[in-house]
């Protein structure tokens, strides 16, 4: 059955994120290349000084005091080791723990009930750690070993330095192992990177050595048109908390128990079937929630996309009569975008067709804060868009093409500075009671980085609330939500509100009523 999914979204792109270049973070894609060659140059143990066993006796640490690998060797908290390699220990352990906790297999040891990591310098190519398989064990699980940077100087190529780049790379090189207990790394390489630069973040979720990445050159936040399959695995970890937060945290686990007989990809699309989604559809609404990065959005599918920037994608076009777009050969995991910009006051209508069995759609609309609605297959009208408006377009489905018709309605007219409503009015102060008023003004002409002034007066002509805002604002109406806890101990009786935009001020009363 095919499958369309359509998303609106309107939105103030934040174009020009920059990241630092950066190759792979580990060396798992090269088992997959060399793989049939069985070289062993990628599974050589090194030849260190010095071994530490973890507290919980799962893992030893191979290191050195002297030469090229040394390690940092101050220590002030365990005689047997220094501080460095105790704390690898230590992350090691706790990746373990969690990952034992969510029901995975530990990573296969070598025999002797212990996993051994090696701190090395030189790994090449800027890699934080590599997992090296070596064998089999009883069961035909990969037996591997992890070799991993032993003090991430800041004059090597990482976005994370220090014990906290050993920390994340800890987690994420173990995930890799346990990884391999269930299936040896032939192809889907960016399945693996995925899932361990996910778990990364869920063991050590204050680091965030994933952010850079969403971002950098070649990444799936430079290029959100590129497919699932085809990404470097590390820019889409926050797919996984994407599933996570939207199903289930173990349906990683489950990803992986059917990865075992199959692609990634078709573990994806028989598991979120399972659940009762598509993979077009989780993956275009994933896509379009992308786009609310960098907000304050009570619709984050995750917290941390504060931190991030929304999707670079290709410079508006200006909208100014009417189009219609083909978008062809469709494909699942795969978001086609096109994004447009009005040329001043104006409504839009929207129109798709033919349309597929299942559509799906969302819109998500850039008034004065980005809010998402469902969307059906029927006109969507657009009302109240000025030039500073932009509507992102986001496509894509199991399969086919699908046509946009995109017209703008002209209806520029001279508009005036004005504040047409403020509701409620009266605001009733009750033990339930929601203190925020709601505003909706006019604006005549439109103009970037304009000071915004918010004043509230009782009517002894004293100041009882003040905010003051730098935004864009563009020609047209908008709204504003004011949340004001302080005002259910005001007293009750007439209040004077100003609305200063630039040079105009904009007033109202209002009644408190307790």
């Amino acid at each position: 059955m095919r499958q369309l999914l359509l998303i609106l979204v309107m939105a103030g792109i934040m174009a020009g994120q920059s990241g630092l270049p950066h190759g792979p973070k580990c060396g798992l894609s090269d088992h997959a290349k060399f793989a049939p060659l069985k070289t062993t140059t990628l599974v050589t143990r090194p030849d260190l000084q010095t071994v530490f066993t973890s507290e919980d006796d799962h893992f030893m640490v191979h290191y050195d005091t002297t030469g090229d690998n040394r390690v940092d060797l101050r220590s002030t908290r365990d005689d047997r080791a220094p501080d460095w390699v105790a704390d690898v220990a230590g992350a090691l352990s706790r990746a373990r723990d969690l990952l034992l906790e969510l029901a995975y297999e530990p990573a296969p040891d070598d025999g002797d009930g212990k996993y051994d990591v090696y701190l090395v310098s030189n790994l090449g190519s800027g890699y934080y750690g590599v997992t090296n398989p070596v064998g089999t064990d009883g069961d035909g699980r990969i037996i591997s070993f992890i070799k991993m940077d032993n003090d991430f100087s800041t004059d090597e190529l990482f976005y994370t330095f220090g014990i906290d780049g050993a920390r994340v790379t800890a987690a994420h090189e173990y995930f890799h192992a346990v990884q391999m207990g269930y299936k040896a790394v032939s192809g889907d390489v960016f399945f693996y990177e995925l899932a361990s630069t996910w778990f990364e973040d869920i063991a050590f979720p204050d680091i965030n050595d994933w952010v850079p990445w969403f971002r950098g050159a070649g990444s799936f936040g430079r290029n959100p048109t590129q497919p699932l399959a085809g990404t470097d695995g590390y820019s889409v970890a926050i797919f996984g908390h994407y599933l996570t937060e939207w199903y289930r945290m173990d349906i990683m686990l489950h990803l992986w128990e059917r990865f075992q007989s199959q692609s990634a990809l078709a573990a994806l699309r028989a598991e979120l079937a399972f659940q009762g989604g598509s993979l077009p559809g989780v993956w275009i609404n994933f896509v379009a929630g992308l786009f609310l990065n960098g907000t304050e959005s009570d619709y984050h599918f995750y917290p941390d996309q504060i931190l991030l920037y929304p999707p670079v994608i290709d410079p508006p076009r200006i909208l100014s009569d009417s189009l219609t777009l083909t978008f062809l050969q469709l494909r699942e995991a795969t978001a086609n975008i096109q994004s447009f910009q009005m040329p001043g006051p104006s409504n839009l209508h929207l129109q798709v067709g033919p349309v597929p069995p299942s559509f799906t759609a969302r819109l998500v609309l850039d008034s004065d804060g980005l809010t998402p609605y469902n969307l059906t297959d029927a006109p969507m009208y657009l009302s109240g868009l000025n030039s500073l408006s932009k509507v992102v377009v986001v496509v894509g489905a199991q399969s086919g093409e699908l046509d946009l018709s995109a017209t703008v309605i002209d209806t520029s007219y001279n508009i005036e500075f004005a504040l047409d409503k403020l509701g409620p009015n009266p605001v009733i102060i009750g033990r339930s009671s929601f203190t925020r008023l709601n505003l909706t003004y006019r604006v005549g002409a439109p103009s970037l980085a304009t000071r915004h002034r918010l004043v509230i007066y009782n009517l002894l002509g004293q100041e009882v609330y003040r905010r003051n805002w730098v935004r864009d604002v563009g020609e047209g109406t908008h709204t504003l939500m004011e949340d004001i806890p302080a005002m259910r101990y005001w007293a009750s009786g007439v209040y004077l509100l100003t609305l200063s935009i630039g040079r105009h001020t904009l007033t109202r009363t209002f009644t408190v009523i307790h």
